[in-house]
């Protein structure tokens, strides 16, 4: 009786982990998707990657509507750049190349950008990445 309750509660969670990842959450008691709002887009970076190779990157943060960007904290920018380098110089050349590559570098980064941001009015402040320039040499 008890793993039945504790498999129903530990799938519950899931689904609200989930769920929350696509911007669906539980509000005021009501399944609610959170509006896009403003799109920043951060400066271009330069990343090394393993085994020399480069990657020049631009990314466009889409946040929630309701969250204002002059209001964002006065090193968040930094700390943005800082994920952003940090999350993409995990990823080799030979990931990279393929769609799915892009994909999983783009998850990593979408959580890490939502770790340093925070969460807005009415699920996580960061709703999606963007990449708008993304060349390797």
């Amino acid at each position: 009786m008890k793993s039945k309750k504790k498999l129903l509660a530990t799938l519950a969670a899931l689904v609200v982990v989930i769920a929350a990842g696509y911007g669906l959450v539980l509000h005021k008691g009501r399944i609610t998707v959170a509006a896009p709002g403003a799109l920043l887009t951060l400066p271009a970076t330069t990343v090394n990657l393993p085994n020399g190779h480069l990657l020049q990157v631009t990314v466009a943060v889409q946040f929630e509507k309701g969250v204002s960007t002059t209001s964002l904290p006065a090193n968040s920018m930094a700390r943005m750049e800082n994920a952003e380098i940090l999350a993409l110089s995990q990823f080799h050349y030979s990931q990279l190349l393929s769609a799915s590559g892009k994909r999983a570098a783009e998850a990593s980064l979408l959580g890490d950008l939502r770790a340093v941001v925070g969460p807005g009015p009415v699920g996580p402040a960061v709703l999606g990445i963007y990449l708008t320039n993304f060349v390797m040499q």
